[in-house]
């Protein structure tokens, strides 16, 4: 949960976070549910892409970063993710858009690769937790873009309830 949640603010991918777009994988082998991504809305355009960490200001992604393993978990994905752009991330999915690209321009010979100038712009920004003069601009998510969850209730996992009263 933590990794995909550093990989929503990591993309700008707003969208996979509301609550329309949760979609979820049950994972027989380790028995839990998992998010998986639906309708992210994702875009290399600046304007649209950089903003401060949509999951810290969803109230359902906020609970759950509020839990000590999600958020040591988000921690963790979110320093393996700016470490690997350069090395790994970025070069994996160039090679990947090349690829598609090529398949694409049979029918759309306009379309042009994914600029990761503005990934690497938000990934310094999330580093730097938007405090250089790169940064000051970005804002939160505007929440006129899509009516967002504004409260739920939930119930703890039936094995973490240590006893029952009666």
């Amino acid at each position: 949960m933590g990794q995909y949640l550093a990989m929503v603010d990591l993309w700008g991918a707003w969208h996979a976070l509301t609550w329309n777009n949760w979609r979820w994988y049950y994972n027989p082998h380790i028995a839990k549910l998992e998010p998986i991504q639906s309708d992210v809305a994702i875009t290399p355009a600046a304007h649209i892409w950089l903003m401060k960490p949509p999951s810290h200001q969803f109230a359902l992604s906020k609970a759950m970063l509020a839990d000590a393993n999600i958020k040591q978990h988000y921690l963790t994905a979110k320093q393996r993710l700016i470490a690997s752009l350069d090395t790994t991330l970025i070069p994996a999915l160039a090679d990947y858009d090349k690829q598609f690209i090529k398949s694409l321009h049979s029918d759309s010979p306009l379309t042009t690769p994914f600029n990761y100038q503005v990934m690497k712009q938000q990934a310094n920004c999330w580093a730097a937790n938007y405090q250089t003069d790169e940064c000051e601009s970005i804002v939160q998510v505007s929440e006129e873009l899509h009516k967002q969850m504004d409260g739920f209730s939930a119930l703890a996992p039936w094995g973490s309830i240590k006893s029952i009263k009666k």
